[in-house]
């Protein structure tokens, strides 16, 4: 698995559970972004996130996917019938796996190639972000696709300074995930506790992050995230996404 860029994580509704990237395959991180996408395997409950060689931007529903609001995203996302269908548009390799020798289906399916308006800013955000800084390779695949949407040439330099609080906290989260199945009963309790707390400060500091990459970048941003980023990206989902849990994050856990 260490050749996929892939990320597990459970979907919890109250903000103060709010551990949307506590339950995550701790050896998917670190891989260059124009890997080969995998179907996924194994049985852990809630998110897989594929990274795949980037593409151009698409209109969906007549708009461009950047264009769309966040509150039509989240609406269109929890949509239990259009996520039926998604996962219906699947293969049945990529929409169903094995756990522990019983067939589990997906909810949900989200492939940037159909449907990149279903991702969320943030979402968008802290890909380019661990991308960037936290893997080798991204900024070589995405070099002409930065400038081609409009980017200054000096955007990674302003988005690094802009993350200057966002990145320690994404790095400590890397370095405790790459070292938990080192841990013992005892140390694995603290590196747990210690990731629900980043997971919320990652949350606050993150909608910071972006709203000030946004004010640097404008719609030029939008269309880097929602076009070749987007694109470039599939999720599978173990369970329906929660509007709650989805507003909360976009809001930066406030």
């Amino acid at each position: 698995m260490a050749e996929q860029t892939r990320r597990h994580l459970t979907v919890n509704l109250p903000i103060l559970t709010f551990l949307l990237f506590l339950t995550v395959d701790l050896n998917a991180l670190g891989v260059k972004p124009d890997a080969q996408s995998a179907k996924p395997e194994g049985g852990t409950i809630g998110m897989t996130i594929l990274n795949e060689p980037s593409a151009t931007a698409t209109t969906t529903a007549g708009r461009l996917a950047w264009q769309w609001t966040v509150d039509e995203r989240i609406a269109a996302r929890c949509n239990p019938e259009a996520a039926r269908v998604r996962v219906r548009g699947t293969s049945p390799g990529a929409s169903a796996m094995s756990v522990v020798g019983i067939q589990k289906t997906h909810a949900d399916v989200i492939s940037g190639k159909t449907h990149p308006e279903l991702f969320l800013p943030t979402e968008l955000f802290e890909a380019v972000v661990r991308g960037a800084f936290l893997q080798d390779g991204w900024r070589e695949v995405y070099a002409s696709d930065i400038a081609k949407v409009g980017l200054p040439s000096d955007f990674l330099a302003s988005l690094e300074r802009i993350s200057a609080s966002y990145l320690p906290l994404l790095r400590e989260q890397e370095q405790i995930r790459s070292h938990r199945s080192q841990f013992g009963p005892a140390e694995r309790a603290v590196a747990i506790a210690r990731l629900a707390t980043l997971d919320i400060e990652i949350c606050r500091v993150r909608h910071t992050a972006l709203l000030a990459a946004h004010a640097r970048f404008g719609v030029a941003l939008d269309r880097f995230l929602y076009g070749p980023v987007a694109r470039s990206r599939t999720m599978y989902f173990d369970e329906l996404s929660d509007a709650v849990s989805l507003t909360t994050r976009e809001k930066g856990c406030r």
